[in-house]
C-alpha cells in the first residue's frame, strides 16, 4: 500500500471500485436463496449496473469521512490517498468473489432457480462442501476488513487500531446525521399536519 501512495495513489482506483460492483452485482444475480419469482437476469443487469455506481458513491462519501474522522485522530492522510486505500483494500474481495463466490453460487443455482435445501441435506458431501466454502469466505471477508483497516492506517500514517477508530467515528457520523435528518422530517411533518 506504501509503494502505491508514494508512486502513484490515483492508480486504478475508481477500475478496481466498478469492478468490485460489477462482480458484486453478479454474485448476487447467482444467489441460490434468491426466491424463484424475482428473475436473475433483471436482479444481473440491476446489480452490474447499479452497485458500481453505488461504490463509486461509497469510495468518495466514505474517503471524505474517513479523512475527516482520520484527521480528528492526528491522521495525515488527504482525500486522495483515502480513496486509494480503500479502493486497493477491495482486491482480496476480489478474490474472494472470483475463486468462492461466484462459482459456489453458480454451482449451487439451478436453471433460474435455487437448489432446494432439502436435497443440500440428502446429500453430506454437498452439504460438507458448502459448509466449508461458508467458512473459507467468512474467514477471507474478515481477513478482507483487516487489510481495509491496515490500508487506512497506511494511508493516514497511523495505526490500525486508530484506522479502526476513524471507521467506528465515521459510522457515528453517518448514523447521527441520519438521525437527526429522519427527526427533523419527523418533525416537520408533524408541524404541517397537526
Amino acid at each position: 500500500m506504501r509503494q502505491i501512495l508514494d508512486t502513484d495513489p490515483r492508480r486504478m482506483v475508481v477500475p478496481l471500485v466498478l469492478l468490485y460492483g460489477v462482480l458484486s452485482g453478479l454474485t448476487i444475480a447467482t444467489f441460490p436463496a434468491l426466491p424463484e419469482f424475482v428473475p436473475r437476469a433483471i436482479v444481473g443487469a440491476v446489480g452490474v449496473v447499479v452497485l458500481p455506481l453505488l461504490g463509486l458513491v461509497a469510495l468518495y462519501l466514505g474517503g471524505f469521512l474517513l479523512r475527516l474522522t482520520g484527521g480528528w485522530l492526528e491522521g495525515q492522510g488527504d482525500a486522495v490517498a483515502v480513496r486509494c486505500a480503500l479502493a486497493w483494500s477491495c482486491v482480496p474481495g476480489l478474490w474472494v468473489g472470483v475463486l468462492f463466490a461466484l462459482p459456489q453460487n453458480l454451482l449451487l443455482a439451478r436453471e433460474g432457480g435455487g437448489m432446494d435445501p432439502s436435497e443440500m441435506f440428502d446429500n453430506p458431501g454437498l452439504l460438507l462442501g458448502r459448509l466449508a466454502l461458508l467458512v473459507l469466505g467468512l474467514c477471507l471477508s474478515l481477513w478482507q476488513i483487516v487489510i481495509k483497516l491496515k490500508c487506512l492506517a497506511e494511508a493516514h500514517r497511523f495505526s490500525a487500531w486508530r484506522a479502526l477508530g476513524s471507521a467506528v467515528l465515521a459510522c457515528l457520523l453517518v448514523v447521527t446525521t441520519a438521525s437527526i435528518l429522519v427527526v427533523g422530517i419527523a418533525a416537520l411533518i408533524w408541524a404541517l399536519h397537526p
